[in-house]
């Protein structure tokens, strides 16, 4: 039996060392019983077989040696790969050396990364499309970020997870780009840090966040054109604090643009502009005056 084993799993020029080994390991098994050893064959036949596959799908024209066979046993048996499964792994070989022992760390990978549960070819297949379209996400956002041919390992997926789940792709990259476009050093913290911060503004959306940004970039530019008529263009900044007072100048009290290029011309010079602008503005308003006639008129009887 052990004769005609060897025959059909190695051919006829089989070695008498490779007999002596599957002799030796029978042994050890305690493989006493035609029955046993029948079972022991029959399952190193279907390692044989299952290893002479994967070696094809590598474009190896050879025989499994013992070593390859037994990493199939340990995928198909002791990992509860299908053999399918194993299959399905090979096409992860084209980004290396396509051998057993780089397959064997494809495996380990899908094996973990899946919690063991990745071990149908249908499975192995739609968890690797699945990495797929996550790095192409990953990849995304630190493009967006300014990162070019960006590396993206388990600790960068579980950074861009950690985005994600307090928002969508769509958000998380535009946050990963307004921070890349931050002058000075900056990190993916910072993204997270936006992510959250719009994310407490009800911004959830892309289009959420768009119309924010508009509505910044519209808010920056005006505060821009007070800081020039203040003569402090070179020394304020379109801070948060700084768009909160013109929200409420604009929004809440609902002060004409005209007004508000007035008081900054007034609070011209001063110590902190910015202030001055909002008590000057605050008086008017206590006072009903909602004109730049009105204003001036009141500005003139304390000069």
């Amino acid at each position: 039996m052990l004769i005609r084993h060897m025959i059909s799993t190695r051919g006829i020029n089989f070695s008498f060392k490779e007999a002596q080994k599957v002799a030796g390991e029978m042994s050890s098994e305690k493989i006493t019983t035609l029955e046993a050893a029948e079972m022991m064959f029959s399952r190193s036949e279907s390692a044989w077989k299952g290893a002479k596959k994967v070696l094809s799908r590598l474009g190896k024209r050879r025989n499994p040696s013992e070593d390859e066979m037994d990493l199939y046993l340990k995928w198909t048996v002791q990992w509860g790969f299908a053999p399918k499964a194993v299959e399905a792994a090979c096409v992860e070989t084209t980004k290396g050396d396509p051998s057993f022992a780089y397959l064997d760390k494809i495996l380990e990978g899908i094996r973990r990364r899946s919690d063991g549960k990745a071990t149908t070819p249908e499975k192995v297949e739609r968890f690797l499309k699945g990495e797929k379209d996550e790095t192409d996400r990953v990849r995304e956002m630190l493009a967006a970020y300014g990162i070019k041919s960006p590396v993206v390992d388990e600790g960068m997926r579980l950074v861009y997870r950690a985005l994600c789940d307090t928002a969508g792709h769509e958000v998380v990259v535009l946050a990963a780009r307004q921070v890349g476009k931050r002058k000075g050093a900056h990190s993916l913290d910072q993204v997270a840090e936006l992510v959250e911060a719009w994310n407490n503004r009800g911004l959830r959306t892309e289009a959420d966040v768009e119309r924010y940004l508009k509505n910044v970039a519209q808010q920056d530019k005006t505060l821009r054109a007070l800081f020039t008529l203040m003569g402090k263009e070179k020394t304020l900044t379109c801070s948060q604090a700084n768009r909160e007072l013109l929200r409420k100048w604009q929004t809440d009290w609902r002060i004409s643009d005209p007004l508000i290029q007035l008081a900054a011309c007034y609070a011209k010079n001063t110590d902190h502009p910015m202030a001055y602008t909002d008590k000057l503005l605050q008086s008017w308003r206590e006072k009903d005056i909602t004109t730049v006639a009105q204003a001036q008129e009141e500005h003139e009887s304390f000069t």
